[in-house]
């Protein structure tokens, strides 16, 4: 029996084929039309249809590789309809009187395959591995679980082993697809894996060929000299010179291809733009979290060795700008809108079923200053892939034309016909994990597991969750707080929080979201969008809800029915109890904002305040750093040189590292 074929499943099949193939196959099979099956003494398995056409299945070949009888370029409806067929046919001769079962899950590592195996690949595929892996590959390793395939994603594509120990049926979705560069970098991380912890289901390695050295930091240590500069000056006090520092540095940390640090400069170079031209968008609270990234990545790489993260993983290092991908299916997980002065944006949303990533493609406007701007649900309605936004962001996509940006932003060519936008009616149940969270316990165990945000890489939705619900219990509108809040049960019935604060560019979109939760369209089944913890309670500010349909409360106008009006309860929240984190956070950054040479005595009293009310609250290390960094300052104050300056900006961003993760642990 081909253990391989019988293993197939028709996901399996969908991705080494498409998923329109696959359906059309498996409605051929259950109407009859399908082929009659014999197999071979070496194995091939022949499929021979209603029509004639002869499908042949050989050993170790790929299904894209095996002959067929008809005229079609690659996988054809007869290859993937003999594979689907294999199951029911091994068990009949088997003498299974039960028919097709489910294979058996066995946990296995693709680390397994041998070089022997490995040399099927051919010569030029090995050696692009080679050379990659002499400059360094970060890769991250997931084992196979019963409902997903051993993963491994690289810095620029995801390798899955659709099949175990057949090296012949790993899917990459780069370019080439099967046989390329990376299934071997993929075997080999799996190895480095396998040496370090078998148990672990995720880890993050280096595929190398010797140890790595230590990293010339002088660049990152550029950096952060100057975020130091302008913690001790000030947002405020910043000049147009420093950004043009910035701007060196960061095409210094470019050329060394350290992609996380460089973006996390041209973002705080944005940050400086936004405070002079007055945004909204600008917040304090951004410069600290970049600044302290900053310190975070330099540390981490300091400290590489021995650790859990490479340090070509803290960098970005060896991550491509941009990637084309080859058949890529995405499916729509709603939108977002951006907003700044006259300027315009829809983010949509879209997960990839087979790896689990979420990629975002984005749209923008600039309008005149006179002109009368549209709302984020206006703008819903203009094309983008073929189609409207609105269609993108509830719908299914399916394309040959994708590129890949390191930050997880897609673009769509404009090859005719390379692109197809279909309805979707919300079955995520099979988006894979940590995406889909089996519920708010499982979502709170992923997050655990993550490495602090300061140190992971800088992609677009980083934070953007799917999780099924069992009903909701409660929807209000709390007019002090300008905010939609709902109370939700998940399949454990854990109470989860859905949060929506009012956004002036999207005024229906707190009307669309209650009345989505309230059942108007049906019974809300599944959550999509950005996930906050705070005290272990989880609070979801929602892309899309499915109920009865996809809903995507931005991009969709409020149309009541014979003057029905959302079904919002007015009524005050319960009130906040403060968090004396974030007040330590707000002060740190406060000082960011006005410099620490201009800091007043008053929040310098505040900060001693907040030590010791962290303290009593049993945080006593995030309580002697803020301590450190007051003591710091005041001595810097006293001594008023530019060394005990520096110093008071290494104490004040190590305070705010501390608060960050104390933060991010609550």
């Amino acid at each position: 029996m081909r253990e391989d074929l019988y293993a197939l499943t028709p996901e399996a099949v969908a991705a080494l084929a498409n998923v329109g193939l696959v359906k059309r196959a498996l409605r051929e099979l259950e109407a009859g039309q399908g082929p009659s099956l014999t197999e071979e003494s070496d194995g091939t398995v022949i499929g021979t249809f209603p029509d004639g056409v002869v499908a042949r299945l050989v050993p170790g070949r790929p299904l894209r590789d095996v002959p067929c009888s008809c005229p079609a370029m690659g996988v054809c409806r007869h290859r993937v309809a003999t594979a689907l067929a294999y199951r029911a046919f091994a068990s009949s001769a088997s003498g299974a009187h039960e028919g097709a079962r489910e294979p058996d899950f066995e946990p296995w590592s693709p680390g397994e395959l041998d070089d022997a195996a490995l040399a099927t690949l051919g010569r030029r595929p090995l050696e692009e591995a080679r050379a990659a892996r002499r400059r360094g590959v970060v890769a991250v390793v997931r084992r196979p679980r019963p409902s997903e395939p051993a993963t491994v994603e690289l810095p620029s594509c995801t390798v899955r082993f659709l099949v175990p120990r057949e090296l012949a049926y790993a899917r990459c979705d780069c370019r080439v697809g099967i046989g390329c560069a990376h299934v071997a970098l993929a075997v080999w991380a799996f190895r480095e894996a396998d040496t370090r912890d078998r148990e672990a289901l995720e880890q993050t390695v280096e595929v190398r060929d010797a140890r790595a050295e230590a990293v010339d930091e002088s660049p990152l240590e550029v950096a952060v000299s100057l975020a130091r500069h302008l913690v001790v000056d000030g947002v405020a006090n910043a000049r147009e010179a420093l950004g043009q520092r910035f701007a060196l540095a960061r095409s210094e940390l470019g050329a060394r291809g350290w992609l996380w640090p460089e973006s996390a400069l041209e973002a705080l170079e944005a940050s400086l733009a936004r405070y002079r031209s007055r945004s909204a968008r600008y917040t304090p609270e951004d410069v600290l979290d970049l600044v302290v990234e900053l310190e975070a990545r330099r540390r981490a790489v300091a400290r590489s060795a021995g650790v859990a993260l490479p340090a070509a993983h803290v960098l970005g290092k060896g991550e491509r700008h941009e990637t084309a991908l080859d058949h890529l299916r995405l499916v729509g997980l709603g939108a977002r809108g951006v907003s700044e002065g006259t300027t315009r944006g829809v983010e949509v949303l879209l997960a990839d079923p087979d790896t689990g990533a979420v990629l975002v493609h984005t749209k923008s406007w600039d309008f005149a200053a006179d002109a009368e701007v549209p709302s984020i649900s206006e703008l819903g309605r203009r094309r983008a892939a073929g189609t409207s936004l609105a269609q993108l962001a509830a719908g299914q996509v399916v394309t040959r034309a994708a590129k890949r940006r390191a930050n997880r932003a897609v673009l769509f060519g404009n090859a005719r016909g390379a692109t197809s936008v279909t309805p979707q009616v919300g079955d995520w149940d099979r988006l894979p994990a940590p995406l889909r969270a089996e519920s708010v316990a499982a979502l709170l165990r992923e997050r655990e597991t993550r490495p602090p945000h300061a140190l992971r890489p800088r992609v677009l939705a980083d934070d953007v969750y799917v999780l099924p619900i069992a009903g909701v219990d409660d929807v209000r509108w709390d007019p002090a707080t300008q905010r939609l809040v709902a109370v939700a049960r998940d399949l454990e019935d854990t109470l989860v929080l859905v949060v929506r604060e009012h956004r002036a560019h999207a005024p229906d979109a707190e009307d669309v979201l209650a009345a989505a939760l309230s059942g108007r369209f049906g019974a809300p089944r599944y959550l999509a969008g950005e996930v906050h913890v705070r005290g272990g309670a989880v609070f979801f500010d929602p892309t899309a809800v499915v109920a009865g349909e996809v809903i995507v409360p931005e991009l969709r106008a409020w149309e009541p029915r014979d003057g029905e009006r959302a079904p919002i309860a007015r009524g005050a929240l319960p009130p906040d109890a403060g968090d004396e984190l974030e007040r330590a956070r707000g002060l740190l950054a406060e000082g960011v904002q006005l410099g620490l040479r201009d800091l007043s005595g008053a929040a310098r009293a505040r900060l001693g305040e907040l030590s010791r009310a962290l303290e009593r609250g049993g945080l006593s290390r995030t309580a002697n750093v803020l301590e450190r960094a007051g003591a710091a300052l005041e001595h810097a104050r006293v001594v008023s040189d530019e060394a005990s300056w520096d110093d008071a900006a290494a104490a004040w961003i190590d305070a705010g590292l501390r608060v960050e993760l104390a933060l991010e642990a609550r």
